[in-house]
């Protein structure tokens, strides 16, 4: 797997967190060598950083979000993504409304989670989608 994309609305508060705390899982995991992971919103405000209750409650999990820069969602963005993971069905709606060809690779955070914790296997479930990646 090369990439993980994260969606939201903004990309100003969930997506930028999510996005740290999946990459820093997979960087334990995994080292450098795992999958990119980014985030976007499909109204995204482009250069705006995080919020700054984001910012502080990500850094007291241990994650540093300081330096993101929001994006707004776009094809590209999409078709780079191995892995599609929307914050809220409204979000997977969204995209799977617009390009129903993606529809195979993107999931809700709900649905992901319960997909991966009803698959035969061990672990939380960072360390599951560290395997799967």
């Amino acid at each position: 797997m090369s990439g993980i994309l994260v969606v939201c609305t903004g990309n100003i508060c969930r997506s930028p967190m999510a996005e740290g705390f999946l990459r820093a899982a997979l960087v334990e995991r995994l080292g450098e060598g795992g999958p990119a992971v980014t985030s976007a919103g499909t109204a995204g405000w482009d250069g705006s950083g995080a919020m700054h209750e984001s910012i502080r409650a990500a850094h007291e999990l241990g994650v540093d979000i300081t330096a993101h820069l929001a994006r707004r969602l776009s094809r590209s963005m999409l078709d780079d993504a191995d892995l599609i993971v929307c914050m809220a069905s409204d979000h997977r709606e969204a995209i799977v409304g617009s390009w129903p060809d993606l529809g195979s690779k993107t999931f809700t955070m709900k649905e992901l989670v319960r997909l991966l914790e009803s698959s035969p296997g061990r672990g939380s479930f960072a360390e599951r989608i560290a395997t799967a990646a």
